[in-house]
């Protein structure tokens, strides 16, 4: 975390994040950058002065946004594995816990049996309590339990269990604060390299996060130096009550996780933010404002058909969302599928294959003896000839030209990558399929942005199959090896306005695969995402 985080202040150091590059087109940005990151250096030399500053301008700002980008979700990682590690931890204690508890489960059974008086179910007749003394009744503990055993296990749960007015989270927390070695190497390195902004909800914990480097290392911090309206639950008693404390003082490590825990939600939820990050920015600076949007407004409000004010437009989907919500739960008294647990948690039951008919087994021996016996590249390539798939990948350089028999190099480099075979099981004897057409192809034609365009041109052609459009619309899909079908007769086999959309009413969906295609699922287009 520490070397991510100076690998960022050293790239910042160049001064590249502090230019406006508003005026130019992302896209640009992105393709100059882009083709600087995955070419090669003697293709930027062939270029002239005027490009090769721009591109260098466009990878400088990327690199700039990425070092941020990394260190954040480097971050993310740090956090949730100190988490992780806290609950391992507690995990380890609970077989402690257990035999402690049994020990004093069943010595307060011997008191309650020994000091209660007996009723006989038969007779009715009550019987005085077995002991009429302290001593007498401890007799009887030590005769189950002796009384080192019954200290040791008392210890072991004052040690282990929160005290009773705490919250489920004390326990965790705790041991959370023993962790502080973790995160001590960059935590002010952390508040100085990342240009950190937040909402109105968020300047409280971006405040405490920068003060932080202050208190760390001191022998003794005041309640009046930390953001006390930041300790709820029970980090107010780890942080203010601190049992090894002197009285007016906090123990300033369980505030830095205070702190840290409160900041890393915010950072989820784009409340606290990176002014120089792509993914962990401030969404609304992408959004237009002011003049900008009054320009388009009329466009965008008629291209997805919403009204002017969000006012009646909200209210109805909230009448449909508590219309939907009432007609469930009337449903579930009936429903011998859905089951509450005790702790409230809804479980439904397994539901048991249906017995395939005779005519599907018809069907697939069918289909089965129909199917040629063909390689995996002779399927590519006549995907490619139906499709056209293969025109999408392009040179990263942009020209126009393409080599000559393209789409072979490129159905054998899609089956070397996709069954992690790598080149040598595709090289063949022709030029086409030689190492150095593979890796110059390779490097030059396969990238992120070409593999999406061709997967586009897979769904959108697929989606015009009658076929496909019956079992599902055309947005059946298989990823990493497990295939989401969708049978004809489901509820799923067709677009349900209610889940969907509004009858005639447009939208926007994205369809998150690792493909990277966003579909449109009303319209049957599919596009790159975004």
């Amino acid at each position: 975390m520490k070397w991510a985080l100076e690998r960022a202040a050293e790239i910042d150091a160049f001064g590249m994040g502090e230019l406006d590059v508003s005026g130019i087109p992302p896209r640009r940005l992105a393709e100059l950058s882009r083709y600087d990151v995955d070419g090669k250096a003697s293709l930027l030399r062939r270029h002239g002065d005027s490009r090769r500053l721009a591109t260098l301008l466009a990878t400088a700002v990327y690199l700039t946004s990425r070092a941020v980008d990394d260190a954040l979700d480097l971050l993310e990682v740090l956090l949730a594995r100190a988490e992780r590690e806290t609950a391992k931890q507690k995990l380890k204690t609970l077989p402690r816990m257990e035999r402690a508890g049994i020990r004093l489960a069943t010595a307060f059974r011997v008191v309650f049996d020994t000091t209660s008086e007996q009723v006989d179910t038969e007779s009715g007749e009550i019987s005085p309590p077995e002991v009429a003394t302290l001593t007498a009744m401890w007799e009887r503990i030590e005769e189950v339990v002796p009384r080192e055993e019954l200290a040791a296990a008392i210890a072991a749960l004052f040690e282990l269990a929160p005290p009773i007015d705490s919250d489920a989270g004390e326990a965790r927390r705790t041991m959370l604060v023993t962790r502080f070695p973790t995160v001590r190497p960059f935590l002010a390195l952390l508040v100085q390299v990342v240009d950190f902004g937040a909402t109105p909800e968020g300047l409280p914990v971006l405040k405490a996060l920068k003060s932080l480097p202050d208190l760390m290392g001191r022998k003794k911090v005041s309640p009046d130096e930390i953001d006390t309206s930041l300790l709820t639950g029970s980090w107010r008693r780890l942080v203010l009550s601190a049992p090894h404390m002197e009285p007016g003082t906090v123990d300033w490590k369980a505030y830095v996780f205070c702190v840290l825990e409160s900041f890393y939600r915010l950072l989820r939820r784009r409340e606290v933010f990176a002014k120089n990050s792509s993914k962990w920015g401030d969404p609304r600076a992408k959004l237009l404002d002011g003049e900008a949007w009054e320009q388009v407004r009329p466009t965008v409000l008629a291209s997805l058909n919403l009204p002017g004010e969000a006012g009646e437009y909200l209210a109805a989907r909230a009448a449909l969302l508590d219309g939907t919500y009432r007609e469930v739960a009337g449903r579930m008294p009936a429903n011998s599928q859905i089951v509450f647990d005790d702790g409230g948690r809804l479980h439904f039951a397994a539901l048991e294959p249906e017995p395939e008919p005779a005519s599907l087994l018809d069907l697939r021996k069918t289909v089965e003896a129909m199917m040629p016996r063909v390689d995996l590249p002779e399927v590519l390539l006549e995907v490619f000839s139906w499709t056209g798939a293969d025109q999408a990948f392009t040179s990263i350089t942009g020209g126009e030209a393409r080599l000559k028999d393209l789409h072979v190099t490129v159905a054998a480099l899609l089956v070397a990558h996709g069954c992690n075979v790598g080149y040598t099981p595709v090289i063949g004897g022709i030029d086409e399929l030689k190492y150095g057409r593979l890796s110059h192809v390779d490097q030059t034609y396969l990238r992120l942005a070409t593999y999406r365009a061709a997967n586009a041109t897979l769904i959108t052609h697929q989606a015009s199959i009658g076929l496909a459009q019956v079992w599902g619309g055309g947005l059946v899909a298989s990823v990493d090896g497990m295939r989401f079908v969708v049978p004809v007769p489901s509820v799923y086999a067709r677009a349900e306005p209610q889940v969907l959309r509004a009858p005639g009413r447009r939208h926007l969906a994205q369809h998150d695969l690792p493909g990277g295609i966003a579909s449109d699922a009303a319209h049957d287009v599919a596009v790159p995402e975004a």
